[in-house]
Parts: structure tokens; C-alpha cells; sequence
């Protein structure tokens, strides 16, 4: 009996078209993959070269003494914003990733994890998605809201601060009492006519009364009504959303450079997801659950799982 496959004229008809579509399907994934690496780096690009063209200074000096000749000298200096420095190098530099058994050396191309980086976001969104799939699988019912305020001109910390306090007091409020847990987004977006923020809910509710929401959501963010929705969660759409990065890397990418500025200083720091409720009781088991179910890391070819990530040129002549 032969040891080879058969030829594909030998086949039958059902199963080659079965292999035939099976290599659409991987050459469509790949094609996929590709143009969306494309776009990641041009909107990376893109947005960095924005903010260098700001000409934002890269140290400040914190010591200086005076030299032999009497004139002052700095003698330290502190990187003004590491986080810009980390962002700008991005898929640039490449780091390797060293075996502490055998030496083997691969190289990788370093991330930044910044949560508005075209190339990082897909990592948060990931694990979000991965959590809010598993917890809306154990809901007998759930709902999707979104919340949204007025557009305004100027975004700054503070603002962001009053929007998260006010997600925080809604659900305090009577209309949001059939709630018992849930998860929320905070989104940001600006066209042209001003800063909006909006945000997205997962909840564990059979009704929310939308009328109620949009006057107690509005007195909290100084509006006498303001636009809500409130849906069931009949399809997919609704992970998109809730687990959505903070900004969108095509929509950042298209904005000045000084409301990218703006936008990076107003967000450093801050949190954009939140967890209350029956779902936070919950998600450090689902968590867990999903570390469990995780592919387990591809080892060394010399079998080990030990390695240490050093830079390029580290022990090399």
C-alpha cells in the first residue's frame, strides 16, 4: 500500500471542492490580515508624524550647576513624555527574545500598548471581547444601552472625569434599578463639530425604561434630555461595540495634529472600560477560565519555556 496521497484527479468531486474552498477561505484570511497590517501602520504613521511635526520638546532639565568658567551647565535631564517616546518607536525597533536554554535568538518588532495606538488596540480589544462573549453566554437576558452627552469644544481630564462620575451615578439612579450587573465603554469621536463622548452598555436586565434614562442621564451631564438608546442584544453588533477601542486608529489618524495632542494628554492615565455588578463578582473566574482555555506558549525548539527579551545587539561582538 502506498505511503503518498493521492492525486487530486482521484478525489471525489464533493471533496475537492471541499479543499478548493477550504484555500479560498485561508488565501481570503491572509489577504484579510495583510491589508489590515497596511492600515495599522499607515495610521500609525500617519499620527506620528502629526505629532512630530508639533516639535514637542523630548527632556526638560531638572539639574544644572555651574562649570569651570562660571557659565551654567546641565548636568541631568527627565524625558518629558515617555509614553510619546514608546508610541513614536512603535513597529520601528525590534527587540529579540532570547532562550535561557539553548541561546536561540528571534526577533520581534516592539509594541507600544498604548490604548490609541493603531497597532496595539487589537490586544485590548481582544481580551474584552473574549470576556463579554463568555459572560453574555450565561445571561438569560441582557440589553445593549448607549448613552451620548452634548459635543463640546475642548477635551481635557477633567472632562473625562465628570463623564466616568456621571457613568458611576446612573447607575445609583431608580431607572437603572432592574440592572444587576453589566459592563460599559467609553467612547471618543470628533467630526468636526467638537469633542463627543459616548458610551456603551452591556447590562443584565430585561427592561430599562429608555424615557427615564434620557432625563436622568441628561441632569447628570447638564442637559434637560439627552439622546439614549436601548436595545436587546439580537445579534453580534453589540460585542463590536461595547468592546470597541477608545478612539478608532482611521478616525485619530484623520484629525490635526493638535487635537491629537489634546486628545493623548486628556486620555493619559485614564480608564475607558468598566465592570459593576454581577459581572464583576464574576469576571475574575471567567478570566481565569480563559487563561485556561489559551493555546499554550509555542516552546524553543530545544523544548524550553524560559526566555528573557534583550535588545538587537546584546551579547553580540
Amino acid at each position: 500500500m502506498s505511503d503518498t496521497a493521492p492525486a487530486a484527479s482521484v478525489l471525489p468531486p464533493r471533496v475537492r471542492e471541499a479543499i478548493r474552498a477550504r484555500l479560498k477561505a485561508r488565501q481570503a484570511r491572509e489577504r484579510l490580515q495583510r491589508e489590515l497590517l497596511s492600515k495599522t501602520d499607515l495610521w500609525h504613521h500617519t499620527i506620528a508624524t502629526k505629532l512630530e511635526s508639533l516639535g514637542i520638546p523630548q527632556f526638560r532639565e531638572i539639574h544644572s550647576e555651574p562649570d569651570q568658567f562660571g557659565e551654567t551647565r546641565v548636568v541631568e535631564y527627565k524625558r518629558q513624555n515617555p509614553w510619546l517616546d514608546n508610541f513614536l518607536a512603535c513597529g520601528t525597533e525590534t527587540i529579540v527574545r532570547q532562550c535561557e536554554c539553548c541561546g536561540d535568538r528571534q526577533e520581534y518588532q516592539t509594541n507600544c500598548s498604548q490604548k490609541f495606538c493603531p497597532r496595539c488596540q487589537w490586544k485590548l480589544t481582544k481580551a474584552r471581547t473574549q470576556l463579554i462573549t463568555a459572560w453574555a453566554h450565561r445571561l438569560p437576558s441582557a440589553l445593549h444601552i448607549v448613552l451620548t452627552q452634548r459635543n463640546f469644544s475642548v477635551l481635557t481630564k477633567a472632562k473625562l472625569r465628570a463623564h466616568v462620575q456621571a457613568l458611576g451615578k446612573i447607575r445609583r439612579q431608580k431607572v437603572f434599578a432592574p440592572v444587576k450587573g453589566g459592563c460599559v465603554s467609553v467612547e471618543i469621536t470628533n467630526e468636526g463639530r467638537g469633542w463627543h463622548l459616548h458610551s456603551h452598555w452591556m447590562v443584565a436586565a430585561r427592561f430599562v425604561d429608555a424615557h427615564d434614562l434620557a432625563l436622568a442621564w441628561g441632569k447628570l451631564v447638564g442637559q434637560e434630555f439627552a439622546i439614549v438608546r436601548v436595545k436587546p442584544l439580537t445579534s453580534a453588533d453589540y460585542i463590536g461595540e461595547v468592546a470597541k477601542y477608545v478612539v478608532e486608529g482611521c478616525e485619530l489618524a484623520k484629525w490635526p495634529a493638535e487635537e491629537i495632542w489634546q486628545f493623548c494628554n486628556a486620555i493619559r492615565g485614564r480608564r475607558f472600560f468598566f465592570t459593576f455588578g454581577e459581572l464583576s463578582r464574576i469576571a475574575p473566574e471567567i478570566r481565569r477560565e480563559l487563561r485556561r482555555a489559551a493555546p499554550e506558549k509555542t516552546p524553543c525548539e530545544c523544548g524550553s519555556l524560559r526566555f528573557k527579551f534583550v535588545p538587537p545587539n546584546f551579547g553580540t561582538p
